[in-house]
């Protein structure tokens, strides 16, 4: 009876092993990664191209701390000065890498491309797990399409900035602005139809390497060519402007701040693409915020020291060029260094 039931078992086994690789498709083996998707209810179907490098590059070419806070630092100065500003962005940091430590526990218990709805249905109560999905899944669509928004204007107002500072006379106009963010929409489709898939993550490796490159040559330039550093006591300072307390000013410059931090979570949604998942993507989103630290800071510990006239920089159109401008003493290095700055945003 005892073998009986073996073999009984066995016969089980190898039906469902059948049935699973008929449903993968002819001459796939199974592998752990697509075993834990299977028991989760998905179906394999991603070719897994991606490995750690390639996963950090798509977190931090998204992420781009230190340039997403050169687009707004501005506002944070408006609001408390140089303290805000930099103090600000620190304290964001961690409020920023206390979600992740969240999202990555999420990630690495359901590792799955769904992300946030995914690990939504999972956890809630039955009774509500498909409208909890669903309403967590349409706010993760609209949180993406704003900071893909975000991103085209800021490189849409950094083009026109960078055009009324070598030309004061010339005056944008909205259908400049409309027609410039369209154009770039349809430059940012370029890569995703013109990459294979196998060498996507291979793309994402040359734009980490390029923002981290960009970011030591800015800086670089910044502080050599400045003829005067302000004293370090600056980044104590708290001038603010904008007329709200300071209690009030801080925490608005801390919001600001975590657009520095903004979408940690894109390097969940390759979690079908890369191989070992469960431990991959949590180690791509902490590493991603270590990057963003070591860069964000630095860079905007640079900024303060080198600008010599805060009130300027607060009004400006376009605060980083200012800044540059300032540093640097000449106008085609800051333009230079601002197109850097543009193009590496667009990466």
């Amino acid at each position: 009876m005892s073998m009986q039931n073996d073999i009984t078992k066995a016969e089980g086994t190898k039906k469902a092993t059948t049935d699973t690789q008929s449903d993968l498709g002819v001459g796939k083996m199974m592998t752990v990664d697509d075993n834990i998707l299977l028991a989760q209810g998905h179906r394999p179907v991603l070719k897994r191209t991606f490995d750690l490098f390639g996963t950090i590059g798509l977190g931090f070419s998204i992420t781009n701390s230190w340039l997403s806070y050169a687009s707004c630092f501005g506002q944070s100065l408006l609001y408390g000065g140089p303290q805000a500003t930099v103090f600000g962005l620190i304290v964001a940091c961690f409020v920023q890498w206390l979600i992740t430590l969240g999202l990555a526990e999420e990630a690495s218990a359901f590792p799955s491309s769904g992300g946030q709805y995914h690990f939504t249905y999972a956890v809630a109560p039955k009774k509500h797990k498909r409208v909890a999905a669903f309403c967590v899944g349409v706010l993760s669509v609209v949180g993406w399409w704003v900071i893909t928004c975000s991103g085209i204007s800021n490189n849409v107002q950094s083009i026109l900035g960078m055009v009324v500072f070598m030309n004061p006379n010339f005056e944008p106009k909205q259908w400049h602005s409309y027609l410039m963010y369209v154009g770039l929409i349809f430059l940012t489709l370029v890569p995703i139809f013109t990459i294979p898939q196998r060498h996507i993550g291979k793309w994402t490796q040359f734009c980490l390497v390029l923002s981290i490159a960009a970011f030591i040559v800015v800086t670089s330039v910044i502080l050599a060519m400045c003829d005067e550093f302000n004293h370090p006591s600056i980044i104590l300072k708290f001038d603010g402007t904008s007329g709200w307390p300071k209690g009030v000013a801080w925490i608005m410059s801390v919001g600001n701040a975590m657009y520095a931090f903004a979408s940690l979570d894109a390097v969940i949604h390759v979690a079908e693409e890369m191989h070992h998942p469960g431990k991959e993507i949590p180690r791509a989103m902490n590493l991603t915020m270590i990057i963003g630290l070591v860069t964000s800071v630095p860079f905007i510990l640079a900024m303060m020291f080198v600008i010599k006239d805060i009130d300027a920089v607060r009004t400006a159109a376009l605060p980083s060029l200012e800044a540059f401008h300032q540093a640097t003493g000449s106008k085609t290095t800051a333009i230079a260094l601002q197109a850097i700055l543009t193009i590496v945003f667009y990466c």
